[in-house]
C-alpha cells in the first residue's frame, strides 16, 4: 500500500490524471484529518480564527460576556450603547468591535454560549442584564439595507460596511439585526419571507415600547433556510458561500500552481459546511434522495446525470443533488474524532466511496455517505468492485498530490482533482453479469409468453370456428327434419297392406277360429 499524503482530499479533472484502480490505491486516506485542520496563514481565512486561537493569550473562557471582557469589551463599554433608536455615530465603534468578535466565534462556541430568546418585554427596563449575552432567534426576513462605516473607523477595523436586517418571529416580535455579512445570493434577490436563524449579541433596544420592544442583535451572518430541498432538510445554505472557488492566477511556476490549487484543499473553512451537509443528508428518509433525483432525471428526459458538469462546471453545481451510477473500487470508513461534531450532529463515522461512472473517463468521483448497503464492506484493490447508485449533493472539487506515482517511480506526482459529493446512503446494483443474465432471462420469458399467447389465440380461434360450423350443421339438420312427411307406426315389421304368413292382410280384422 502506498503511503498517503495527509493534506487534503478532493478535486476536478486535470491533465495527467492516472486511471484505474491504481489511482485509488494512491489516494490520501483520512479525510477527517484534513477537515480538522485550519490553515492559519491563509490571508482569505477571515472567519476561521475563533475564540480558540485567541485563548492562547487569555484564561479559559466559559461564556459570552467573559469572552467579550477578555477582548476589552466589558460592562462599561457595553453600557455606552444608547437605548431607543438605531446605531448612532457614538455607538458605531462599539458595533464594529462586536461585529469583529462575533465573527470570530466557532460553531461549538455559538452552540454552547447562546440562549433561547427570552420574554423581551420583561427586560424593557433592565437592558443592562441582556447586554453582551448571546441569543438564538428564529424568524423570517422582512428587509435588508447596507450601511457604510465611517472611513477612519473602516480603515482601523477592516470593516467597511454592515447590513441591517429587519426580522420578525412567530410571536410577533420585530428585531433589528446588524450583520457583518449576508448570503451572496441575497445580492441579486432578497428572499423576503424565507426562514432564517440568528445567533447574535444583544447590544441595546433599537426602539419600540415596553409592550413591543425591538431588540438589536449583532451577528456575523444569518443562517438561511430557503424553500429548497437542502433548506427543508435543515441545511444552512449561507454556509455554501464559504466553499472556496478556484480563480485564475496570472503567475507561473509551481508556487502559483499551488496558490491556485489551495482552493481545492479541505481545510477548517470547509469543516462546518461539510458536516452540516452530511447531517442534512442524514435527515432525509431512506431512499428519498434517490427517488427525488431519479424523478428529476426522468422529468428532464435524461437516463443519467452527465458527470462532465461536475468536472468542468463545479461552481454552478454546488449544493445540487445528482444521481450517479458506477462501480466503487475503493470504500473507506472514516471515524469522526472531533467531539463537537459527534455531539452537535451525532455523526460518529461516514464512508468515502470512490465511484467510477461509465462516462467519467475512468476518473473517480468521491461520495461521502453515512450508510452502506447491507452485505457491502469497505475495501479496495484490483479485485474490489461494487456496483452502486448514489444520490448526493455536490460539495466541491478536491485537490491532492499522491506521494508515489502509479508506476511506483520515485518522482513528483501531478496534482489530482476529483469531485466530492455528500449523501445519505449508497444503493446496491446488480452485477453486470447478473444484469446480463437477467436480461436474457427476461427475453426468454418474453418470447415464451408471446408463443403462449399466439397458441392461446389460435386455439381460441379454432374453437370459435368449430362452434360456428357445428351450429350451422345443427340448423341445417333441423330444417331438413321439419320438411320431411311423417311416417306411421310400424309395429309388425312389415309394410302397409303386406300379406302375412297365413295369407291375411295385416290390416284385415282378425278372424275367429272354427270349431
Amino acid at each position: 500500500m502506498a503511503a498517503y499524503q495527509r493534506r487534503g482530499i478532493f478535486r476536478a479533472l486535470a491533465p495527467g490524471l492516472a486511471v484505474g484502480w491504481a489511482v485509488i490505491m494512491l489516494l490520501p486516506s483520512g479525510m477527517a484529518l484534513a477537515l480538522s485542520d485550519t490553515s492559519a496563514d491563509d490571508p482569505e481565512n477571515v472567519h476561521s480564527h475563533g475564540a480558540a486561537s485567541a485563548a492562547q493569550n487569555v484564561p479559559p473562557i466559559t461564556g459570552m460576556r467573559a469572552y467579550l471582557s477578555a477582548f476589552g469589551i466589558g460592562e462599561s463599554s457595553l453600557a455606552q450603547a444608547r437605548d431607543g433608536g438605531p446605531v448612532s455615530q457614538e455607538d458605531e465603534e462599539l458595533l464594529v468591535r462586536l461585529l469583529d468578535r462575533v465573527a470570530a466565534l466557532q460553531p461549538m462556541e455559538l452552540d454552547d454560549w447562546s440562549e433561547p430568546a427570552p420574554d423581551w418585554r420583561s427586560f424593557w427596563d433592565r437592558s443592562a442584564e441582556l447586554r453582551g449575552r448571546l441569543f438564538r432567534v428564529h424568524g423570517s426576513l422582512k428587509d435588508v439595507r447596507s450601511v457604510g462605516v465611517a472611513p477612519e473607523l473602516a480603515t482601523h477595523s477592516g470593516i467597511a460596511s454592515y447590513q441591517v436586517l429587519t426580522v420578525s418571529d412567530k410571536q410577533g416580535t420585530t428585531y433589528s439585526i446588524y450583520a457583518w455579512r449576508i448570503p451572496l445570493a441575497w445580492r441579486t434577490k432578497l428572499p423576503i419571507g424565507d426562514r432564517i436563524r440568528l445567533t447574535g449579541i444583544f447590544m441595546k433596544w433599537a426602539g419600540g415600547s415596553a409592550e413591543s420592544p425591538i431588540p438589536l442583535l449583532v451577528v456575523d451572518r444569518p443562517a438561511w433556510f430557503p424553500d429548497t430541498l437542502l433548506g427543508r432538510l435543515g441545511m444552512d445554505c449561507a454556509l455554501l458561500d464559504d466553499i472556496p472557488q478556484a480563480t485564475k492566477d496570472s503567475k507561473r511556476g509551481d508556487d502559483a500552481e499551488r496558490s491556485t490549487l489551495e482552493r481545492y484543499f479541505l481545510t477548517g473553512r470547509d469543516r462546518e459546511v461539510f458536516y452540516q451537509l452530511l447531517a442534512a443528508a442524514g435527515r432525509a428518509k431512506a431512499g428519498s434522495l434517490y427517488q427525488y433525483a431519479r424523478q428529476k432525471l426522468d422529468a428532464d428526459k435524461m437516463p443519467v446525470f452527465p458527470v462532465v458538469k461536475l468536472f468542468n462546471e463545479p461552481a454552478s453545481q454546488i449544493g445540487h443533488l445528482v444521481l450517479l451510477y458506477g462501480t466503487a473500487r475503493r470504500i473507506e470508513r472514516i471515524d469522526v474524532a472531533d467531539a463537537d461534531i459527534r455531539r452537535r450532529f451525532g455523526i460518529t463515522h461516514y464512508y468515502s466511496i470512490y465511484l467510477f461512472p461509465a462516462d467519467s473517463q475512468n476518473n473517480p468521483l468521491v461520495c461521502c455517505v453515512l450508510e452502506l448497503p447491507p452485505g457491502i464492506a469497505p475495501g479496495e484493490g484490483p479485485r474490489y468492485s461494487v456496483d452502486l447508485a448514489v444520490a448526493a449533493f455536490f460539495f466541491k472539487t478536491w485537490g491532492y498530490r499522491p506521494e508515489r506515482a502509479a508506476d511506483g517511480a520515485q518522482r513528483q506526482t501531478a496534482w489530482q482533482l476529483s469531485p466530492l459529493l455528500v449523501g445519505r446512503e449508497a444503493i446496491p446494483l446488480a452485477k453486470r453479469s447478473t444484469r446480463g443474465t437477467a436480461r436474457l432471462a427476461a427475453l426468454f420469458v418474453g418470447v415464451l409468453l408471446l408463443l403462449i399467447g399466439i397458441v392461446w389465440l389460435w386455439v381460441g380461434w379454432m374453437n370459435r370456428r368449430d362452434k360456428i360450423v357445428l351450429t350451422a350443421l345443427r340448423r341445417r339438420i333441423g330444417t331438413e327434419s321439419a320438411t320431411a312427411p311423417p311416417a306411421g307406426p310400424n309395429l309388425g315389421g312389415t309394410s302397409d297392406g303386406e300379406a302375412t304368413s297365413d295369407g291375411s292382410s295385416a290390416t284385415d280384422p282378425p278372424q275367429g277360429s272354427s270349431e
